[in-house]
């Protein structure tokens, strides 16, 4: 009688706690399971008393698929507390997969002979999510501040030939301006890469501000394709734009939507093989525009779309970083947009097939004065 109740304790005990609980006898067959763990097992009590923990409790590598040796097997050869491996996840009765943390624990007699095993455990699909993301957080640090280094470092080759070459007694003056014309080639590269880290850097945190003004959509995309001219020129591609008719206001700071179209023109051309198409088109809708920068370049896989504006996120074939970069371009411009209060949208049919990029902004009052 005094033996009974003090299971039916118990079993009300475990059955009250947050952490899922299942017991064992001395063969790993089950005795008990709380409702917590019914739930992530998917076995009710009455189906899963005398069944193997193998069956009840599947457990596998998540990453590697293979078979978890069983808890109970653990703790009846080593005699002690075990814990499972990180990367192991339950298999419900039904398919499905949840992460866990678990330990397990013998149950001995007066005498100290195992007579079964305790196994405790938890859902851990929060825990194991933010742990991936910092771990992946940690790698895109690592890989930024490589490719940090190895942009800073790529122009410094050609700036010391030049200033070695200009400081040579016998060069010519004609040799002197081609080494000038290097050095303030590559010194405006490095001072691009600072500029999209220090707007990174406001952006972040909260210092960039947009200095608006009434002016015409024409004048920015002029500035938009001048700034990506000698990229397209280089890759011999071929640059189409079409406007609507009637001539357009955006309140907008032209500096920033030109920085932005510039970027996306930029890397259409750096995208394409040669020789290529561009097309820059704008079109009204509703009481807004949309900007659409379109190639037939290499284009971007589907898996890697929702990927393609994250801080320094890297896809195949890489978006910002094939011809070299810092991987925040589009993420940065994909802010500068939002600080307008707009919108900057990707899509691509898959590998091989182009891309489409498509900034939508409000228009302007019909009566604003252009700023010239």
């Amino acid at each position: 009688m005094r033996l009974r109740l003090s299971e039916e304790r118990l079993a009300t005990t475990l059955r009250s706690i947050g952490d899922a609980v299942i017991a064992t006898d001395e063969q790993g067959k089950v005795t008990m399971i709380n409702p917590v763990a019914e739930n992530l097992t998917g076995w009710p009590l009455a189906e899963a008393r005398g069944q193997t923990l193998e069956d009840v409790f599947r457990i596998v590598n998540e990453q590697t698929r293979v078979p978890v040796e069983s808890p109970v097997t653990k703790v009846l050869r080593e005699g002690g507390i075990v814990g499972l491996a990180n990367h192991t996840v339950l298999i419900h009765k039904a398919g499905h997969e949840t992460p866990i943390e678990d330990s397990g624990a013998p149950i001995c007699d007066e005498a100290g002979a195992i007579t079964g095993v305790v196994l405790v455990f938890r859902d851990a699909t929060e825990e194991r999510a933010a742990r991936n993301a910092l771990q992946l957080a940690d790698r895109r640090k690592d890989e930024f501040l490589a490719t940090l280094a190895h942009e800073l470092r790529n122009p410094l080759a050609p700036i010391r030939q030049a200033a070695a070459l200009a400081a040579h007694p016998n060069t010519t003056p004609d040799k002197v301006r081609w080494s000038l014309a290097v050095i303030e080639r590559q010194t405006e590269h490095m001072a691009r890469l600072l500029d999209d880290l220090l707007d990174v850097s406001r952006i972040t945190r909260g210092r960039l501000e947009v200095r608006r003004s009434p002016v015409a959509l024409r004048s920015i995309l002029d500035a938009a394709a001048e700034t990506a001219r000698p990229v397209i020129d280089a890759g011999k591609h071929t640059l189409t734009v079409n406007l609507p008719d009637e001539p357009i206001v955006l309140d907008v700071d032209a500096l920033r939507i030109s920085q932005v179209l510039g970027n996306l023109l930029t890397n259409a051309a750096k995208y394409t093989s040669q020789p290529g198409t561009i097309r820059l088109t704008a079109d009204r809708e509703g009481d807004g525009i949309a900007i659409r920068v379109a190639d037939n370049g290499i284009g971007i896989a589907p898996e890697d779309l929702p990927r393609i504006f994250d801080m320094f996120a890297q896809v195949k074939p890489t978006l910002d970083r094939k011809e070299g970069g810092l991987g925040i371009g589009l993420a940065l411009s994909r802010a500068l947009v939002e600080l307008h209060g707009g919108t900057l949208e990707g899509r691509s049919e898959g590998l091989g097939k182009g891309s489409d990029f498509t900034v939508r902004l409000r228009t302007a009052p019909a009566d604003s004065q252009i700023h010239t």
